[in-house]
């Protein structure tokens, strides 16, 4: 009886794993960000590109997109799995001493650490209108992107503190990144990768499930 009752301990386990799998697979993506000049996009794909895998998160809805210093919050739910995460942003410097710039944070779902823009992030230049995907301008080929440059954190000039939410909004550590031409009237797409990990419950009621069945199948082989 009690190893009937491990058995189904950790069959039980495993179904209710495999229900909840497939009832709730994703995972929410919130980003924050905002772009000098203009937004123009944002867009999540899966690494490596694969056609149809495009998940958008919309064009910044700050009201008005050519004011820098509204700030956009998207929130999009993604299956797990490894992604990056783009923004276009169109460069409108009125003068050769401007400068453009973006700033940004993701949150990759419940529990896990912001991702902060910073030199790690990648930019691509293009001198039309940014489109994206294996064909297009800015892909997934490596000589297509280069390392950000970093004007500072979240308060230095010329952007200062003018930006709406302040330092909080960004989590505190997020810099000004811009490409090696930040002044050229053009279009920037600045990128970053990410993981989208499933949550800690499913995990661990798969592992309950096979702790279950193993613990059942040791008590049968020493019997």
């Amino acid at each position: 009886m009690k190893k009937l009752m491990q058995k189904m301990f950790g069959f039980t386990a495993l179904a209710i794993m495999a229900g909840s799998a497939q009832a709730i697979p994703m995972e929410t993506v919130t980003m924050t960000f905002t772009g000098d000049n203009v937004m123009i996009s944002q867009y999540n794909y899966r690494d490596p590109y694969i056609s149809g895998s495009a998940n958008s998160g919309g064009v910044p809805n700050d009201g008005t997109a050519t004011d820098w210093r509204q700030i956009s919050t998207t929130t999009v739910a993604l299956a797990p799995g490894n992604y990056y995460a783009h923004f276009a942003v169109q460069d409108e410097a009125a003068s050769a001493g401007d400068v453009a710039g973006f700033i940004a944070t993701i949150l990759p779902g419940a529990g896990r650490s912001l991702i902060q823009s910073d030199g790690s992030w990648e930019v691509c230049v293009q001198s039309y209108a940014p489109t994206f995907g294996p064909a297009n301008g800015c892909n997934s080929a490596a000589s297509d992107w280069i390392s950000a440059s970093v004007y500072g954190d979240y308060g230095v000039a010329p952007w200062n503190t003018n930006v709406s939410g302040g330092q909080a909004a960004f989590g505190g550590g997020a810099q000004w990144i811009w490409s090696s031409d930040n002044k050229a009237h053009n279009y920037v797409v600045f990128r970053t990768a990410f993981e989208v990990i499933p949550e800690p419950s499913i995990i661990a009621l798969f592992g309950l499930g096979l702790l279950g069945l193993g613990f059942a199948g040791r008590r049968k082989a020493h019997s």
